[in-house]
């Protein structure tokens, strides 16, 4: 029974080689995702403990300025395993194939971005850092400091 699954009502052929080969083609894309998700968050992890950073995502910048990394973590992997779950659901069709491939492109992009940006910001001096970034209402930075 494990070799067919319904799908709207339909009896899915899994010894198909083209549709195994779509469900692999799924998998190895959702393991590129779940890696490239966890570079997100140990880049925004690093930078937001160390110069702080403009969060683009309102609810990660929510996040990071009331709660701690825990719960960013907890949020980001959170959003990577809903995602993923509803993709596997639809595996078997193009529409799961096309979500996968464009949740693996975003990734890439956002991971060229993190290198972009952290090439940039290792050249700028820590004052122009300083004084440039106290003036953006959404420049996030936690700090083991009480007082700042």
């Amino acid at each position: 029974m494990l070799q067919a699954c319904l799908n709207k009502g339909t009896v899915i052929d899994t010894q198909d080689p083209y549709l195994r080969a779509r469900v692999r083609r799924i998998g190895l894309l959702l393991i590129l995702v779940v890696i490239l998700s966890i570079g997100d968050l140990a880049s925004t992890i690093i930078n937001v403990k160390s110069i702080g950073m403009h969060e683009v995502n309102p609810l990660a910048a929510f996040i990071i300025t009331r709660g701690s990394m825990v719960h960013l973590a907890l949020f980001k992997l959170g959003s990577v395993f809903a995602s993923a779950s509803l993709i596997l659901m639809v595996r078997h069709s193009w529409k799961g194939e096309l979500a996968a491939w464009t949740a693996a492109a975003i990734l890439s992009c956002l991971t060229f971005y993190w290198y972009c940006y952290n090439t940039h910001m290792l050249n700028l001096n820590d004052s122009i850092v300083l004084t440039e970034t106290q003036q953006l209402a959404n420049w996030v930075r936690v700090t083991d400091d009480p007082i700042q």
